[in-house]
């Protein structure tokens, strides 16, 4: 089958993307974050990997942070819509992404009982693209969590509120396996 015309790219296309995509790996190379805008268009291009974590405190309540408003970012994906912690992998392993997640998303002052992995599972292929989810506990003993958020009773929580996957897969299995350490009652 003959690729369609309109998605064959010229030599200036070619030329005008180098310098672009040069740009771009050395963001990466840096650890600098890409523009929502480009970050979202580049996911279908990969297979993703995310490391994701649900921190619970002593009252079983887990930490949920809610996504920007498109007003805010008219990138975003799952506006105003809830979600557990989680980064996706830049050029590092499961060792680094799991530090820079705690160092972005976790105050100094911060004890954890963790974090614990509990699972890693392929995710149905969305719009966004494939992910591979690397799904961990923690439950905080001491300290306050960084980003903006808070902790939320899961039993009476909304789930319609939340980012689908968190819905569907990270929050049930993280549950699961904190109910299976004695952190919480199950369901």
């Amino acid at each position: 089958m003959e690729p369609s015309p309109d998605v064959e790219l010229t030599q200036d296309e070619i030329d005008a993307a180098i310098p672009i995509f040069k740009k771009i790996g050395a963001m990466i190379a840096a650890k600098q974050r890409l523009p929502s805008a480009l970050y979202e268009l580049q996911l279908p291009w990969r297979q993703c990997i995310s490391t994701e974590v649900a921190f619970l405190n002593s009252r079983g309540e887990v930490f949920l942070a809610r996504r920007p408003p498109l007003a805010e970012d008219p990138a975003e994906p799952y506006p105003g819509l809830l979600h557990s912690l989680g980064v996706t992998h830049r050029t590092e392993n499961g060792t680094q992404a799991m530090l820079r997640l705690l160092e972005m998303e976790v105050g100094a002052d911060v004890t954890l009982d963790g974090p614990h992995r509990v699972v890693e599972l392929d995710i149905p292929p969305d719009a966004r693209g494939i992910y591979e989810m690397r799904i961990h506990i923690a439950r905080v003993t001491c300290g306050t969590i960084r980003t903006k958020g808070e902790f939320y009773d899961w039993c009476t929580l909304d789930y319609d509120e939340l980012v689908w996957s968190h819905k569907a897969i990270i929050l049930p299995i993280a549950l699961g396996a904190a109910a299976a350490r004695g952190w919480i009652s199950p369901r």
